[in-house]
């Protein structure tokens, strides 16, 4: 039989019982954690960006040369992005990569991912420094090796253009001045020395980048040299080229201080001189001419240049503008501009708004002359052509006032003298076809003095100027109106003026006239063809008289 103590040496030797294990995990649903190495998007941004700035930020600067990029061979620092067909003798190196792939140690971090890409490229563009400048080539032709006003800013600014949204992410850009030749002053003359600024101007205004642009020697001092030994450079002479003050040019036409860029469309050049301290801006003409090589920026002449008999359409209309570092840039005053030096589309719409109208011109007869715009009277050539389409395109009213104090005979010698006065050199007949063609109406208003109430039949009118120049009033008078009002100083019973008007046509006026002149010539008064009478007839136009030439008395009918 066992004893207590045998029961408690039992319980201390068995062993224990097993804990049952969890539910096994279903196939496919999870596993065990596999520790691989840390991701490159894993890292921080700020060590990303220096392994990016370690990568791809070169120490020298960038050099884009002919719309390309390029850069100097350095033995402590042989980062090349070149592309070929450069000058040996100029210490540069070729390759065909692209813009970002030209280094063969950039390349596995840009074909990454999208994101590396992106953020790969930021750095580059932000963190480089880029400098427009140009190569030299010994046996190319003189100007193509030389560049005296700045041809490669045009190509540099045509390569930023081509980098399209990767601009915003530029911060600093270099122009070469040492890319400058000294200029020929014997071929160019003064206007040699001049920069040319507006395509880069035109990249600046348009592309809203707001990186840094500056004029400086962007070349280590050991690689500094002239890209032409021929002419030396710019920056190789003292006092010829102020990079400070160009930077300063620079960014007063860039923030457009001067207000020119809303005429941008209409420049065609925008030059500074070598000094920094003087420009101008020249505007181009109506024709498509394009400037000539080389003779367009002769800038500084005082007169427009001819050129083997040739005027240069971009050196006609200018605005010269200087800079002063306490005032800022400013337009230099000059003389008042002449008309007749406008372009000819902005005189033809000075004159059109001056001259000619929609609605038909009242010309009053009475004034000794005709008053016209003072345009009319400029030059004589002008003169000749402005008169022409005055008369041509306007309509015209035409008015004769008349003061009655008797039974007289008024007569149309305003009206005559209206239509023979030439003020050019043409005669008298072309004068007043030119003038009468487009007369819309006659108005013949009589004011009676002696408070008198005249009817139309009470009314004299000599018809003498209008049998010998009615042909010339509008389309053979045919749609010419003579109105007839008249006037009196007597008042009627409710206070109003007493008045009368008629009407009657040109053209039955003279079928009249000419039917009153046959019935004189039949009767037997010995009248010949011609001016031997006038004509009298009332204010309805109905014949009733006849006056010899300078004689007032009034002769009935037969």
């Amino acid at each position: 039989m066992a004893t207590d103590e045998d029961n408690n040496h039992t319980k201390w030797l068995s062993s224990p019982a097993i804990v049952p294990a969890p539910p096994q995990i279903r196939h496919g649903a999870s596993g065990v954690a596999i520790r691989n190495a840390t991701s490159f998007l894993d890292l921080p941004a700020e060590l990303r960006n220096d392994i990016y700035a370690y990568a791809l930020v070169l120490d020298g600067p960038l050099f884009i040369v002919s719309g390309r990029l390029h850069c100097h061979r350095d033995h402590t620092y042989n980062n090349i992005i070149t592309v070929g067909e450069l000058e040996n003798t100029l210490n540069w190196h070729s390759t065909d990569k692209d813009l970002l792939r030209a280094t063969l140690h950039i390349q596995g971090i840009l074909a990454t991912c999208r994101q590396v890409y992106h953020e790969a490229s930021s750095v580059f563009f932000s963190q480089n420094r880029l400098a427009i400048s140009r190569t030299c080539r010994e046996d190319s032709p003189y100007f193509t090796r030389h560049d005296f006003y700045g041809k490669y800013l045009a190509q540099g600014s045509e390569w930023l253009v081509t980098i399209g949204s990767q601009l915003s992410k530029l911060q600093n850009v270099v122009l070469d001045v040492s890319a400058l030749c000294w200029p020929d002053v014997g071929y160019l003359g003064e206007g040699g020395a001049c920069i040319e600024l507006l395509p880069l101007l035109r990249v600046l205004w348009n592309r809203q980048w707001t990186g840094k642009v500056e004029f400086c020697n962007p070349s280590p001092p050991d690689l500094t040299r002239p890209h032409c030994n021929t002419c030396g450079l710019g920056w190789h002479r003292d006092g010829i080229i102020d990079s400070k003050m160009l930077t300063k040019m620079l960014t007063a036409l860039r923030v457009d201080d001067l207000n020119i860029r809303r005429f941008e469309r209409a420049m065609s050049h925008v030059a500074v001189d070598r000094e920094g301290y003087r420009g101008v801006v020249l505007f181009r003409s109506t024709h498509p001419d394009v400037c000539s090589e080389h003779a367009t920026h002769k800038y500084y002449s005082e007169h427009d240049i001819p050129s083997r008999g040739v005027k240069y359409a971009c050196l006609q209309h200018r605005l010269d503008f200087t800079l002063d570092l306490n005032e800022g840039i400013s337009q230099v005053p000059g003389p008042a501009p002449l008309l007749l030096n406008f372009p000819y589309h902005i005189r033809r719409q000075i004159f059109d708004y001056l001259l000619l109208s929609d609605e038909a011109i009242s010309i009053n007869l009475n004034r000794a002359k005709d008053h016209v715009s003072g345009l009319l009277f400029l030059r004589r050539a002008l003169h000749t052509r402005e008169v022409r389409c005055y008369y041509m395109v306007n309509r015209f009213i035409l008015h004769i006032n008349y003061k009655l104090e008797g039974s007289e005979v008024c007569n149309l010698n305003a009206l005559e003298r209206w239509l023979s006065t030439s003020d050019f050199s043409g005669r008298g007949e072309k004068m007043a076809g030119l003038k009468g063609q487009n007369v819309h109406s006659l108005h013949l208003n009589f004011d009676v003095q002696d408070g008198r109430t005249l009817a139309p039949d009470d009314i004299s009118i000599n018809t003498g100027a209008l049998l010998r120049h009615g042909v010339h009033l509008g389309n053979r008078g045919a749609s010419v109106s003579i109105n007839v009002r008249i006037g009196s100083s007597s008042t009627c019973s409710n206070g109003s003026n007493t008045s009368s008007e008629t009407a009657f046509s040109l053209y039955s006026l003279r079928l009249q006239v000419l039917r009153a002149l046959r019935q004189l010539r039949d009767a037997g008064l010995g009248l010949q063809r011609g001016n031997d009478v006038d004509v009298v007839v009332n204010g309805y136009g109905i014949p009733v008289g006849y006056v010899f030439p300078g004689l007032d008395e009034v002769h009935r009918l037969p």
